[in-house]
């Protein structure tokens, strides 16, 4: 289940999200919340939330700092950019550090529950290309051995295939003939 962290210098706004998603039974846990750059920082470190609901003017450390810092930790973190400034410049810079999306606050509650749930569609889709890519890889390495086996035989005992073709064979295996 993919957590989530709420950063905001308000109060307010912070429970209020927090409400949304649990009255909407999003499937989100834990639900933090921050009233800092530096504590989102922490928080982000110590639980590394998949989901970060993030304001950009805060006291001492800003958002766009926060979320460059918590991308460099957790760059798999989606980010959205929550804000009461409509500046070109701060969406421009949120989109360079990869937030996901941008909202304007007040955001209305609906479009809360619908830019979470795209995110969760987007990290399950990421979790299953992984988990595929994963179990890829663990095949591979069981039939590691058949192909280095095969193309040793080929080489005792069959044809040798083409020079090019056994040096590219050789170097994808991480294997190289000495001369």
């Amino acid at each position: 289940m993919p957590g989530l962290l709420v950063v905001d210098d308000t109060a307010i706004i912070r429970s209020t999200i927090a409400k949304i998603v649990t009255r909407e039974h999003l499937n989100i846990t834990p639900i933090i919340e921050a009233d800092n750059g530096e504590e989102a920082v922490r928080l982000a470190q110590e639980h590394r939330p998949d989901i970060v609901f993030m304001d950009i003017k805060m006291p001492g450390m800003n958002g766009l700092q926060a979320t460059s810092l918590i991308r460099q930790d957790n760059p798999a973190a989606k980010i959205v950019m929550l804000t009461a400034y409509d500046e070109f410049s701060y969406v421009q810079e949120a989109l360079k550090l990869g937030a996901v999306d941008y909202l304007l606050k007040p955001v209305r509650p609906n479009k809360i529950v619908e830019v979470i749930s795209q995110i969760q569609t987007l990290i399950n889709e990421e979790r299953t290309q992984q988990q595929i890519f994963h179990e890829t890889r663990q095949q591979l390495k069981k039939a590691l051995p058949i192909i280095e086996a095969s193309l040793v035989d080929d080489l005792i005992f069959r044809q040798a295939p083409e020079p090019t073709l056994l040096k590219k064979n050789l170097r994808q295996l991480g294997k190289s003939i000495a001369a």
